[in-house]
């Protein structure tokens, strides 16, 4: 009784008028016992009305209501990252990407978590020294049919190796990082789940491939749209690069000397006053050599054009830049994330081919560029499994070193060894 009563008054300090001491059935949140009026005075709580964000939706039955609080840092933060989105498209197109993979990471993970298959869910464990934070292993927890499958995998390479080379590879265990790969697409059950491993395995699912696909379709008619525009500007009829308006341009720019002649000549000589170490002025003849006018007509006549092959890859820079050059953009765009992009579609694609090709175990077609496929692939997964370990390594390493380095200026200490810093603890005494 007396238990009941100090819980009672607790909850009437922090304004809950109901209470039941079991689950009530009825109300906002009836696992916990909290009414509807009570939910809509914690929700609607005081805030500061300026900085305060409220979301509200109904969906017929249920009404979900947001109500969150942006601190004046927070929210200069926010208009710091945002504020490249609202002058470029690059910027916002890279935003838009980043955000669409944190969307789908979140997706994704549906097929492969606890609501999917038992097969499917594969635990990854990771070893780590509790002292050093050092790491030790990351590796995957196969049931038996994966490892079955390992064993057959490392059994052929073994052969394999025997009979190329002619030595036994011994207890060494090859492709490690792909086999894994191999073992894990190997036993799920479900299209889905392969398709999510795959998109963790270095962007190989279908839906990728497709998008990829579609892209190098549009670089492939920006291709054909800038060499059609190269054709129109070198035909003659395009005023704006005439070599006639372009000398026309450039004689009626201002001189940068008084004492420049207005010539259009070959030379162009003038004199110079400049003054030595010694306070003498001295004279100096200056000749500026310009192309002669008859060479600039020759080539306004050649027919001569270096744009025959434009590569799909560099043919969205080609078009941002003509659509500056006309005036129909304020800055060329330096969006470079699709050079290399076509050769990357094409590598992705028989990386899955020959991930399909292990997975089914079809070792005897494997050729000869198919197993230096595998051994480049077998580098990347690697590098893919151990990159956020690896950055969470740099990561805290950075953050010792600034912690060790906190209270002095930095830079009035930056030729002085970490040794012998006033904030480094070892030199405490």
């Amino acid at each position: 009784m007396l238990r009941n009563a100090v819980s009672l008054l607790i909850r009437r300090k922090h304004n809950q008028k109901a209470w039941s001491p079991q689950a009530t059935s009825t109300g906002a949140a009836p696992p916990t016992g909290i009414t509807t009026q009570e939910a809509l005075q914690i929700v609607y709580r005081p805030m500061p009305p300026d900085r305060t964000v409220e979301y509200e939706e109904d969906f017929g039955t249920n009404l979900m209501i947001h109500r969150e609080f942006i601190s004046k840092r927070h929210r200069d933060q926010m208009s710091f990252d945002l504020a490249p989105m609202a002058y470029s498209d690059v910027e916002l197109r890279q935003g838009q990407k980043h955000l669409a993979g944190i969307m789908n990471k979140e997706r994704n993970a549906v097929a492969i978590g606890m609501s999917g298959k038992e097969n499917d869910r594969v635990p990854f464990n990771v070893e780590i020294d509790s002292q050093t934070h050092e790491l030790h292993s990351a590796r995957y927890f196969f049931n038996e049919n994966r490892m079955r499958y390992c064993d057959r995998f490392q059994e052929f390479f073994h052969s394999m190796l025997t009979k190329r080379q002619g030595e036994d590879g011994g207890n060494v265990q090859f492709l490690f990082s792909l086999m894994e790969a191999c073992a894990i697409i190997y036993g799920c059950d479900t299209h889905d789940a392969r398709e999510v491993y795959y998109q963790g395995f270095g962007s190989m699912d279908l839906d990728s491939l497709a998008k990829d696909e579609q892209q190098l379709q549009e670089r492939q008619q920006s291709a054909v749209d800038v060499k059609h525009d190269l054709h129109e500007t070198n035909s003659g009829h395009n005023i704006a690069v005439s070599f006639k308006v372009v000398q026309k341009t450039i004689d009626s720019l201002p001189h940068l000397f008084e004492d420049e002649p207005e010539t259009k000549g070959e030379k162009i000589e003038s004199q110079r006053m400049l003054k030595t170490d010694g306070g003498i002025h001295v004279k100096v003849a200056v000749k500026n050599k310009t192309p002669p006018w008859n060479n600039l007509q020759e080539k306004e006549g050649s027919t001569e054009t270096y744009h025959d092959t434009i590569p799909e890859n560099y043919a969205p820079l080609y078009k941002a830049y003509l659509d500056h050059a006309r005036g129909d953009f304020p800055i060329a765009s330096y969006d470079i994330s699709t050079l290399a992009s076509s050769e990357s579609l094409i590598r992705r694609r028989r990386w899955r081919h020959l991930i399909e090709k292990l997975v089914g175990e079809d070792y005897l077609n494997i050729s000869d560029e198919e197993f230096q496929d595998a051994a480049l692939l077998n580098e990347q997964l690697h590098t893919i499994k151990f990159m956020d370990l690896k950055v969470g390594d740099a990561v805290r390493e950075i953050m010792a070193l600034l912690q060790r380095g906190t209270g002095d200026g930095g830079s009035s200490h930056r030729n002085a060894p970490l040794e012998q810093l006033p904030s480094n603890p070892e030199g405490r005494l």
